[in-house]
């Protein structure tokens, strides 16, 4: 299991207070209805959906910017669109176990992983054809948990001072907001399952009991976001253990 900090108030009073300054930078998008939310192809859990209530997305930057919401720019405002916004890519895995929250525009997409069996959302993705080795990177420990870095990273770009003439455009500064791809981000290694399984908790490993020896595995209970994975872009990932592992069952070169 990994562990998010959710800090959902927290997180509602840095956005409103940065739409508040930077009114031409960010603008907020309004919190979702119960029925809104309902609609959605997949459950949305607590705390996520405390934070969807009152805050459903934002963009940020010089309009038009850059969207950041649930389902990305495919269904903002049309939650009737939602079954087109979540899951059933190659990138983000089968109809139900992902959720769609960002489109940069140049093929990468950001999603949040979703347990099918609990309904749990659990860590933030980003992947990318761009980059056939280390194409998955791991940007944070559950969607409101992202969406604090994002806004600690918008808060460090504009300051405090008057942004109303400023063009700005997110990671202008070199912030968080820059590519998940950026040099600067540390690279994990995947390790074979033969090396890895003799080390876990009971529990833990009872989710990778049916690997064969030279599986990959991350275990992201030790690992710091944002990172990025040591896997192949085209290898079939899967997340299991209540997102805590992502494994290649297959892998196409064994280390």
């Amino acid at each position: 299991m990994i562990s998010p900090d959710n800090d959902v108030d927290g997180l509602v009073a840095v956005l409103r207070a940065l739409a508040e300054r930077h009114e031409r930078q960010i603008r907020l998008l309004p919190g979702l209805t119960d029925a809104e939310l309902d609609a959605c192809p997949v459950r949305v859990p607590d705390p996520e959906r405390a934070l969807l209530r009152q805050v459903s997305g934002f963009w940020v930057g010089t309009a038009p910017g850059v969207y950041f919401g649930l389902g990305g720019e495919r269904a903002i405002g049309e939650p009737s669109n939602w079954d087109h916004a979540f899951g059933g890519s190659p990138d983000c895995g089968p109809v139900g176990t992902s959720l769609f929250l960002h489109d940069p525009g140049n093929g990468d997409t950001y999603y949040v992983d979703v347990d099918p069996e609990t309904g749990r959302w659990g860590a933030v993705f980003a992947s990318s054809p761009d980059f056939y080795q280390f194409s998955l990177v791991y940007q944070a420990r559950s969607l409101t948990d992202w969406w604090r870095a994002l806004a600690d990273g918008i808060a460090a770009d504009l300051g405090e001072g008057d942004s109303t003439d400023i063009d700005y455009m997110p990671g202008d500064s070199g912030s968080n907001l820059a590519s998940a791809w950026d040099g600067r981000i540390p690279v994990v290694g995947a390790i074979p399952y033969k090396k890895l399984h003799g080390s876990l908790p009971r529990e833990a490993a009872q989710s990778l009991s049916d690997l064969v020896a030279h599986a990959l595995v991350v275990d992201l209970a030790s690992v710091v976001p944002p990172a990025r994975l040591d896997i192949d872009y085209g290898e079939e990932c899967e997340r299991r253990g209540a997102g805590r592992f992502i494994v290649v069952p297959n892998p196409e070169y064994p280390r």
